[in-house]
């Protein structure tokens, strides 16, 4: 099996360079939505993604970078694991990873491709 680490910094890199763009398997994000249900959704759509997808905290929707701290990194993995866990259809298992990107710390949550498919949100229909 690949490195999903190695896969996350090359999907980034393919996002940000030549011209900075948003690809299907990586969501760039400046902080932490308190939109639980969206960043569930985000947590569906990425379960059921060929090859599942990474959410990487510290760049910004402008391509632009923020270091993530130890306090944004425990409250990012804490709040998404959260979701994975109560607000998905059945609980499904991240893994994060905090790399150096361009000189920064940026924080990659991988969301694995489930086999049991479709992944949807909790309480509500396919």
């Amino acid at each position: 099996m690949s490195n999903w680490k190695e896969n996350a910094l090359d999907a980034l890199r393919r996002s940000l360079y030549p011209l900075p763009q948003e690809l299907n398997e990586i969501d760039w994000k400046g902080g932490l939505s308190n939109k639980t249900d969206r960043l569930a959704q985000h947590l569906c759509a990425f379960s059921n993604l060929k090859g599942g997808g990474v959410m990487v905290f510290g760049v910004n929707d402008d391509a632009t970078f923020e270091d993530v701290t130890k306090g944004t990194i425990e409250e990012v993995t804490t709040k998404l694991g959260n979701i994975a866990k109560n607000n998905l259809a059945w609980p499904i298992q991240l893994e994060h990873t905090v790399q150096e990107f361009d000189g920064h710390a940026l924080l990659f949550v991988r969301i694995p491709e489930q086999q049991n498919k479709p992944v949807y949100l909790r309480g509500r229909d396919i």
